[in-house]
């Protein structure tokens, strides 16, 4: 799977285009505040479902989703859906705005360099450790790899650098929330398998394009 073949599917992020004309978000407000009235939100979960709603009409309803998806942070801290949906990275237990997660990453990734390390699965492991390990995956693969990266969804199988198939794992793993929190539930379609093995042959210019996705997600 190529993270480009994912980007059209990306959530959106705060919507540039402006509504067509004649088209206002009344209406889409209005019925916000009548779910939140009818049935005020008590568990992540009701949040969740509003964030639902907001994203079907994500032109007019941006901030109301961003405003769910916290107040289910609020009631759930450990939510891990809510937390990709905003756009945050887990990094060592801990959730992250990207651009710190993706600092962090290069940074580990210099220290490893300098150490003799290689990532493994979800660990830094000294290189004779690992090259037999991931010399098993190449020849079960049939793929190229320098690195394997485990993720919930996910076996990322590359031969990109550290920090650039972190990034687009991040961006692979919000997809995976907004199909289960919005086209899985919308469209009524089937769970997605995991894990999923992935082949991660980023060229300078998709990663850019990951990295620019990912940012738009930023919590200001």
């Amino acid at each position: 799977i190529s993270a480009l073949l994912l980007l059209p599917l990306l959530a959106s992020p705060r919507p540039a285009e402006a509504a067509p004309q004649g088209v206002t978000a009344a209406p889409y407000e209005k019925e916000y505040s009548r779910r939140l009235k009818v049935s005020p939100p008590k568990t992540a979960a009701d949040w969740m479902a509003l964030a639902d709603y907001a994203h079907e009409h994500l032109l007019f309803l941006y901030n109301r989703r961003k405003e769910a998806l916290l107040k289910a942070l609020v009631l759930d801290p450990a939510l891990e859906d809510a937390h990709l949906l905003l756009g945050e990275v887990r990094v060592d237990g801990d959730w992250l705005p990207h651009g710190q997660a993706m600092a962090r990453f290069a940074s580990e990734a210099a220290a490893a360099k300098t150490k003799k390390l290689a990532f493994y699965k979800d660990a830094w492991l000294p290189e004779d450790e690992a090259r037999p390990l991931l010399d098993a995956d190449r020849k079960a693969q049939g793929w190229n790899l320098t690195i394997r990266l485990d993720t919930p969804h996910l076996v990322i199988y590359s031969d990109r650098p550290y920090e650039k198939v972190r990034a687009c794992a991040a961006l692979m793993e919000l997809q995976f929330a907004v199909y289960t929190h919005f086209y899985a539930r919308t469209l009524k379609l089937k769970p997605l398998p995991a894990p999923i093995p992935t082949h991660i042959t980023a060229t300078p210019e998709t990663a850019k394009a990951v990295s620019a996705a990912l940012s738009a997600f930023k919590t200001p």
